[in-house]
C-alpha cells in the first residue's frame, strides 16, 4: 500500500519563500500590524515574478497542485509567480493550509520585545524557545510535520489517481522560511 502511494506521488514538489515583506524591512511594523496582515513590498513583487518566470521553464506543461499559507504576503507570491508567468491555467486545484501559517509570535509585538526574547532564546534554546502568546519552533514542527504527513500520505495520491491527462506533476508549496526549513 505504503509501495503505490510512493508511486503515485508527483515527479517534483516545488518549494518557495515568499518575497520580501514589510517585516523583513522594518521590525516595529509587528508593534501595529498583525503578522498575518503584513504584506510583499515593491522589490518582493519582483522577486515572486522573477521566480513565476524561472519556475516556469522547470513545470513545462505539467499539471499543478498549489498548497499556500493563507498569510497575505504569501498570497501575493502566488499571484506575483502568476504576473511572472507561472502557468495558473495548469492549475488544478488551490489548496490554503494553516498548518504551513508562519510562526506565531504573538498577536503585537512591542519594541524591544525581539531583544529580550534572543537573550531568553540563548538560555533555553531557540528550537524549544515559546514567547509569551506565541509558538516554539518545535510547535511548528509538530504542524509542519503534520501537514507534509498529510500532504505525502493522503493529498497527493489522491490526486495523482485521477484520468492519467489529469494526474497531477508538480506540487507547488507557497509559504513561509520556518516552515520551509522544517519541511
Amino acid at each position: 500500500q505504503q509501495i503505490l502511494k510512493w508511486q503515485s506521488l508527483p515527479e517534483r514538489i516545488v518549494l518557495v519563500r515568499h518575497g520580501e515583506s514589510e517585516g523583513n524591512l522594518d521590525r516595529n511594523i509587528y508593534t501595529t500590524k498583525g503578522d498575518a496582515h503584513l504584506e510583499l513590498t515593491p522589490t518582493g513583487l519582483r522577486q515572486a515574478m522573477e521566480a513565476g518566470r524561472r519556475l516556469k521553464d522547470v513545470v513545462g506543461d505539467d499539471n499543478i497542485f498549489v498548497v499556500v499559507s493563507p498569510f497575505e504576503r504569501t498570497q501575493q507570491t502566488l499571484l506575483g509567480l502568476y504576473r511572472g508567468g507561472f502557468p495558473q491555467d495548469q492549475v488544478q486545484l488551490v489548496d490554503v493550509s494553516s498548518q504551513i501559517r508562519e510562526q506565531e509570535f504573538g498577536n503585537f509585538q512591542h519594541i524591544g520585545a525581539h531583544e529580550l526574547a534572543r537573550a531568553e532564546e540563548a538560555i533555553v534554546g531557540r528550537f524549544y524557545y515559546r514567547r509569551p502568546n506565541a509558538e516554539s519552533s518545535a510547535d511548528v514542527f509538530d504542524r509542519v510535520s503534520a501537514f507534509w504527513d498529510d500532504l505525502i500520505g493522503n493529498v497527493l495520491p489522491s490526486q495523482t489517481s485521477a484520468e492519467p491527462h489529469e494526474k497531477t506533476d508538480t506540487c507547488l508549496v507557497v509559504t513561509h522560511g520556518l516552515a520551509l526549513r522544517l519541511i
